[in-house]
């Protein structure tokens, strides 16, 4: 018993790894100065360094739940969604961010005729978290750099 819960939690701190670096990824752009991020069990709130707020968004959960931390933000991930919603939910807590910093939507795409639209994170009809936006551009998150920066469409 006990090695099925070390084995789940390493699994689970395997999958927040990855969601991590996607997100990294993602937000690496110097416009906005991301200063990274972390996961650390919801227990040790109270003592992450350098502090933060100590009243979590969605102070509701369970104490099996992550808190995930983005310079001086913080903010609690429910360990009852999957990694592909765990992406989506981080991704559109630091897409909030992002605007806020830059005082526009971000990450907003050029596409043909001039046109702009904006990407927000979402569950793909497959289950896959996504960049989409209501013009039919999507793109795997972690990919957004690889995909629209590549093509010069990130505004």
């Amino acid at each position: 018993m006990r090695d099925r819960m070390i084995d789940r939690s390493r699994m689970v701190r395997d999958g927040l790894a990855l969601i991590q670096q996607r997100i990294e990824r993602d937000f690496a752009e110097p416009r906005l100065r991301f200063p990274g991020l972390e996961f650390r069990p919801v227990a040790e709130w109270a003592h992450v360094q350098p502090p933060v707020d100590p009243s979590p968004t969605g102070a509701e959960g369970s104490d099996d739940d992550y808190v995930c931390i983005s310079g001086g933000h913080s903010f609690r991930v429910s360990s009852d969604l999957g990694d592909e919603e765990i992406a989506v939910e981080v991704a559109s807590q630091l897409q909030d961010d992002a605007m806020d910093q830059l005082g526009a939507p971000w990450p907003s795409l050029i596409v043909p005729d001039g046109i702009t639209a904006v990407l927000e994170p979402q569950l793909s009809s497959d289950g896959v978290a996504v960049w989409a936006t209501k013009a039919g551009y999507s793109c795997p998150i972690g990919r957004l750099q690889a995909v629209f920066g590549a093509l010069h469409m990130i505004e």
